[in-house]
């Protein structure tokens, strides 16, 4: 017994545990099944109450208004009374201006003309303003009229075996055997095939034509008055005045009709199709005079703004339009607002990046600014390239219809080049670089390369671009770090600054005011100072050091010698240089006297003494007439005339004849 209630307490507190366990299940299975529902219920509820908000119009006239229609921007409605002004006419069916009509059942639009039919009447307008009376093939009692394939077709209430008549412009029109007398009251045309519908018949109020004139009676589903049909989004739909719960039937092909619950049993006189919705008015009912549909087939009744007696409705420029045959200046009303009607503000110029322009749009309902994304939804094109781009808005919710707003795409500076390289040839540097990514949608004229410092410019069209470097160009400084920058030009103007190039250096390792790229063109020595070429030294670039160096040795440093390289100019009258010394190789390859004979040979020792032959104090390399003897040694420098070894300059007595040169030089005994 003890163990059986040691076991039973521990089995009650594992079922106390498991009970509360699967509590907690249901708990939380019941509040996600709840969280569901709601979820399901407000997308159905507002998926559902898409145009559902109707507002009061003020009507032109308390007529009867039978029929409105939407064509060529116009919504048109006509009347089987009110004397002379039996249509009106509305831009956005807010505002509406009578319009002369002797009479009107329906109306519709088709083939750029609107056609009103009526008892015993037919008339016509090109624009909804102007009517022309027209002769019907019959005297019958027109009750629709409807355009398609090329072809008008009219039913009538009346007439024998005539109720339907055809016209391809409205004008002219020919009676068709109808298959039965009935009081057609509706007629469509969709999916290649007219399809009409009567008040009266047994089991026969649907008759259909593939090209309005052969006719076939067709079975409906219940005998109700069957008052309108549209054919929209793939299904045909009639609705009627009378029925229970049974006020809408539909087919997918014109032939084979289903009935549909209606919400009300109320008398349903018109339907249309639009925005993605089947909208269906009647005239009687108490606050709930419109139903709608988003399939045809389950339908849910809306909040009308009075109960006049609604016998059509429209779609058109973005909202439903419905009237009446009742009410006191308000026989018209409205549901959804025309995007046309909005304002969007103007758009700013905007400037060419390469890439897909979306600017923003404010859009406003009069005062309101209406909100991206519940009010509309935008939609740009040709928004990209310079020139016209445009900006369409698409009405939601409340909103429906299109409305399109151009701005314009401008040119403007390109952005800048980019990858800049710079390569440093002998005597030139090369800047290469990459097109901007976007030109401003101006094609590009020129690039300029700027250098950092001195601010050097090289211009061009393309890449690379050559700057010019020395000796031919001597703003460069040697032994200075130079970047590159590049900017693009085009018909609005210069880009930006590129990014900095690499660093180049323009070498100058002995001062001497030559780059070491001109020197080994040259063939001189990059790294002897005093071994270069006068006519490629930039003497700016020069280095202290060098410029306090007397490269020939005539006593005055480089930076005032006038020639440093010629010890025979500029120099300060010091003693020659001693042999073996740089400076007397310089010394040596001038020619101080002009006497065509090189100091080297002159002054074959070095200094700080040289060979005076003459003994007058002047050195042989500085005296053209060295031997003194009145011929100068460019005459005598290569002549040995008495072939002792010594040539003539240096021998006063070139002949040997024991005269003396200066005493013969001028004389001639011989003749």
């Amino acid at each position: 017994m003890a163990l059986f209630l040691g076991n039973y307490s521990v089995l009650k507190i594992f079922y106390m545990q498991l009970l509360h366990f699967l509590y907690l299940k249901v708990r939380l299975i019941s509040f996600l099944g709840k969280t569901l529902f709601l979820l399901l219920f407000f997308l159905i509820y507002f998926q559902s109450h898409a145009q559902i908000n109707w507002t009061s119009q003020t009507s032109a006239a308390d007529n009867n208004w039978n029929s409105v229609t939407y064509g060529n921007a116009l919504f048109v409605a006509v009347s089987t009374d009110g004397g002379s002004n039996r249509a009106m006419t509305s831009p956005d069916g807010i505002t509406w201006t009578t319009r002369t009509l002797d009479v009107g059942r329906c109306v519709t639009y088709g083939n750029g003309v609107f056609v009103s039919v009526g008892q015993n009447k037919v008339s016509t307008s090109p624009d909804g303003i102007t009517w022309t009376s027209q002769t019907p093939a019959s005297n019958n009692v027109w009750q629709s009229v409807a355009y398609g394939n090329g072809l008008f077709v009219a039913v009538s209430s009346t007439g024998t075996g005539n109720r339907v008549m055809t016209s391809p412009d409205g004008i002219t029109w020919t009676a068709r055997i109808s298959p039965a007398d009935n009081a057609w009251y509706g007629v469509t045309y969709g999916n290649g095939l007219f399809v009409a519908v009567a008040i009266t018949g047994t089991g026969n109020r649907v008759m259909t034509s593939p090209d309005g004139v052969t006719w076939t009676s067709r079975t409906t589903p219940i005998d109700n008055e069957w008052r309108s049909v549209i054919y929209e989004n793939g299904l045909f739909v009639a609705v009627s005045s009378t029925g229970t719960g049974n006020r809408v039937m539909t087919s997918p092909d014109g032939i084979t009709w289903t009935a549909r619950i209606s919400p009300a049993d109320n008398a349903w006189y018109g339907v249309t199709y639009g925005n993605g919705l089947f909208v269906a008015v009647s005239s009687t009912g108490t606050g709930n005079r419109v139903m709608t549909s988003s399939n045809g087939i389950t339908w849910s009744t809306r909040t009308s703004v009075t109960d006049n007696d609604w016998s059509s409705v429209t779609y058109g420029n973005g909202i439903f339009v419905a009237v009446s045959r009742s009410g006191v200046g308000n026989r018209v009303m409205t549901s959804g607002s025309a995007v046309s009607r909005l304002t969007i503000d103007a758009i700013e110029n905007q400037y060419y990046t390469g890439a897909a322009l979306t600017p923003s749009i404010v859009v406003k309902d009069g005062p309101t600014t209406l909100t991206l994304g519940s009010d509309y939804s935008v939609a740009y094109a040709d928004n990209t390239n310079v020139g016209t781009a445009s900006v369409t808005l698409t009405g939601l919710g409340y909103y429906n219809g299109t409305k399109s707003q151009s701005f314009t795409i401008v040119a403007t500076t390109p952005s800048a080049p980019t990858s800049v390289i710079a390569t440093l040839n002998s005597n030139s540097i090369d800047v290469a670089f990459s097109a901007p990514a976007n030109n401003g949608g101006s094609p590009i004229t020129s690039y300029t390369v700027t250098s950092s410092p001195a601010g050097l410019i090289g211009t061009g069209t393309s890449s690379p671009i050559t700057i010019q470097g020395p000796p031919d160009n001597k703003n460069f400084f040697y032994n200075t770090n130079y970047t590159f920058t590049v900017t693009a030009t085009n018909s609005q103007g210069t880009s930006p600054t590129s990014s900095a190039s690499n660093t180049i250096v323009i070498s100058d390792s002995d001062g001497d005011g030559v780059s070491d790229e001109q020197e080994a063109m040259d063939g001189t020595n990059p790294n002897d100072g005093c071994s270069y070429k006068p006519a490629s030294q930039i003497f700016a670039n020069t280095s202290t050091a060098w410029r306090n160096t007397d490269c020939d040795g005539d006593g005055t440093n480089n930076g005032s010698d006038s020639q440093p390289l010629n010890y025979c100019v500029g120099g300060a009258g010091g003693n020659p240089p001693s042999l073996g010394t740089s400076a007397y190789t310089i010394f040596g390859s001038n020619d101080c006297d002009g006497d065509g004979i090189l100091n080297s040979v002159e002054c074959a020792w070095g200094g700080p003494s040289c060979q005076d032959y003459d003994s007058d104090g002047i050195p042989n390399f500085q005296d053209p007439d060295s031997d003194n003897d009145g011929i100068p040694d460019s005459i005598e420098k290569n002549i040995d005339t008495d072939g002792d070894g010594i040539p003539n300059y240096l021998d006063l007595d070139s002949d040997n004849d024991g005269i003396l040169d200066s005493t013969e030089k001028a004389t001639d005994r011989d003749g």
